[in-house]
This record gives C-alpha cells, structure tokens and sequence, in this order.
C-alpha cells in the first residue's frame, strides 16, 4: 500500500487578496492538478499576515499547527516545499521550526528555489527567454528583496551569470547590495538606455509599487534611462511552478 503523503507549499504570505488567487492559491491548483492522489496544503509562514488574515475572518494555521494536524490524520511523509527565494531568515525559521518533528514522521524539508548554482543558471536563462530579443542598448534589470542574512551572495552570483552567459541582465535589490546606484553604473558602462525592471520576488505586492516602481524607477529615470516595468511576480510565471514541481518530484522519487 502506498504511503499517505502530503506536500505543504510554505509562503512567507501575502495580505494582497487578488495575489493570493493569482499566486498562492492558483499554485496550490496547479500541484493539485499535477500530482493527483496527494493532498496538498498552503502555509503562509509570516506572523503578521496571518494575523491580518485572521481580522478579515481567514485562519492560517502556524507551520506546528498544520503539521500536528497532519500527523494526527495519519500522513506518514510530509513534504514542506517552501517558496522562498534564498535561504535567509524565512528559511531557517522554518527549519528551526520543522526539526522537532524529524523524529516523529518523515518529513522531507524542501530547499529555496535559489539553492544551487543550476538553479541560478535556470532564473537566469528564464528571464532571457521570456523577455524575448532585445537590441544592444536593452537591458533587463532584475529586483530582489535582499537580505541580512549570509546568503545575499545569490545575487551578485546571479549577476555574475547573466555576465558570463553574454547577457545584459543585470541585478539589484531593495534592502542591501547591489543597489540602484551600483545597478544604473554597471548599464552605464555598456550603453544600456532602455531597461525594463523585473521583480525579483516570488509574490512582489506592495514592494513592486512602493520600491520598483517609485524609487528604482525615478531614479533611473533621473539618471537618464527609459524605463518600464514587468508588473509580475515570479509566482505568477509557468516557468517558476515548473521549476517548484521538479524540486517536489525529486523528494517524492527519494521515496
């Protein structure tokens, strides 16, 4: 008899009910779809969306509360695939959270979608072809949050990518290095005069409107850029679920 599996999406989460539909919520739909037979379930790991969530009537139980259901209703492997982008603060509370049930059920803690360096490789050919050709003087500028934590070191990685593959993709973040100075230097230098800002989030919301779109934007527009805006977090993109069902199906074949 096959093992009762379950596979938990975990979120940071986002308070932005039209991007729950778009990207939570249509996701947990796309696994449902691909992988039939196995239950999937949604965590939104942040404290302080749950709570907002909760105000408006919509519980989200914490990591502990799901996997205890979880347990109690018979599952005997669990996979907990999050959504996160790096391995920072999200990630290892989540670990952190997880590793007191390692002992009591299988469970499978999934990696961030940038873990590798093939995943690096991956985003950044992605990006490529989806923004289809450009013309010498085009870039492409990717936006990611940025962290505190150790593995900022993905983004100039990225960076150093889109440079190696002969692309002119270039990368920046809201919190940290590089930032938008060092960003419209590197353009600068190779004639970029148009470029087109991609979030480099996996939900985006208000850091698209408040950060891309107000600060990065008029700043590179004041620095003599033509510029315009994808509008789309990674969540949204075929491509990145694919990428979150290939990771998922690696751990169920580890079965």
């Amino acid at each position: 008899m096959k093992r009762k599996t379950a596979i938990v999406i975990a979120h940071y989460g986002t308070t932005d009910k039209v991007l729950k539909s778009l990207i939570t919520d249509r996701l947990q739909e796309v696994l449902e779809e691909r992988f039939k037979g196995i239950d999937i379930f949604q965590l939104y790991t942040a404290k302080i969306v749950r709570e907002i969530w909760k105000r408006e009537g919509v519980n989200f139980e914490t990591t502990s509360e799901l996997i205890e259901k979880l347990i109690t209703s018979g599952y005997k492997k669990i996979i907990v695939q999050p959504t996160y982008l790096i391995a920072g603060n999200e990630m290892e509370s989540l670990k952190t959270t997880l590793i007191p049930y390692l002992s009591k059920i299988d469970i499978v803690i999934g990696k961030p979608l940038l873990s590798t360096i093939d995943d690096c490789f991956e985003l950044i050919k992605i990006v490529d072809l989806e923004t289809g050709e450009k013309t010498k003087d085009e870039g492409i500028a990717l936006i990611g949050h940025g962290s505190k934590h150790s593995p900022i070191s993905v983004y100039p990685t990225l960076d150093y990518i889109a440079k190696d593959l002969g692309l002119n993709i270039f990368v920046g973040v809201i919190t940290g290095y590089p930032n938008f100075e060092t960003v419209s230097k590197m353009m600068k230098k190779v004639g970029i005069k148009r470029v087109k800002l991609i979030p480099l989030l996996f939900l985006g919301g208000q850091h698209i409107k408040n950060d891309i779109e107000m600060r990065w934007k008029n700043y590179l527009i004041d620095k003599g850029f033509e510029v315009t805006i994808e509008k789309v977090g990674l969540g949204e993109r075929k491509s990145i679920q694919e990428s979150i069902i290939h990771k998922i199906n690696n751990y169920l074949e580890v079965d």
